[in-house]
């Protein structure tokens, strides 16, 4: 709520002015409600998540899901189902059923600590606050983009060319790993490449190519 969120804004604010702890309380995921406020507010961190999305265009083309636990799985459809013809009174034999993959993606978490001298804080004409915010949500962005290209799941994100691509299909057998790009080699012939490579998406990917 807009009053909680004051609240936190406040003790933030005091406690970069003053170095008062009295309303802040040490921010642990075993502490629960009872460990009291965070040192970094929700606002402030919901601004410098905002912030960083906002900056970064690569960001705002991967898919997002607020998760409430870190043991976070997503389930893939493989296909594979298949169908058959038949008549009105033809046999209807059992076909091949769909295939699933289970993905558990790799995390971590971007945190920017800083020290500011009191000294500063106290004598300081500009929002201290606002400017540690700004600076975190740049820097939150440049980590996230590295991540998602080439983060190599320690403690952050698996990046796209974390593993070396492959011209594996998506059909080849054995199954191309879960996390390895297929890429379509090309020829001198640049006019074709670019043929065989809009033709190589499965159809329903066709429409949004470049």
């Amino acid at each position: 709520s807009y009053k909680r969120e004051s609240k936190m804004q406040r003790a933030f604010d005091a406690h970069l002015r003053t170095g008062e702890t009295a309303e802040l309380k040490a921010m642990s995921i075993v502490g629960g409600a009872a460990a009291g406020e965070a040192l970094v507010p929700e606002v402030i961190d919901n601004q410098m998540i905002e912030k960083a999305l906002a900056k970064s265009p690569i960001a705002q083309e991967v898919r997002r899901v607020v998760a409430s636990t870190s043991d976070y799985v997503t389930v893939v459809n493989l296909r594979g189902q298949a169908a058959a013809w038949t008549g009105e009174t033809g046999t209807r034999s059992i076909t091949d059923s769909a295939q699933f993959r289970e993905i558990r993606p790799t995390h971590g978490e971007l945190h920017s600590v800083v020290s500011v001298t009191r000294w500063l804080l106290q004598d300081a004409k500009f929002n201290v606050s606002d400017l540690i915010t700004r600076n975190a949500s740049d820097q939150f962005a440049k980590s996230l983009e590295a991540a998602i290209v080439s983060g190599d799941g320690s403690d952050k994100l698996t990046g796209l060319l974390n593993s070396s691509p492959t011209t594996a299909a998506d059909d080849a057998s054995p199954t191309r790993g879960q996390d390895v790009l297929q890429y379509v080699a090309g020829t001198s012939d640049l006019a074709n490449d670019l043929i065989s490579l809009f033709f190589t998406l499965k159809p329903e990917y066709r429409r949004n190519a470049i």
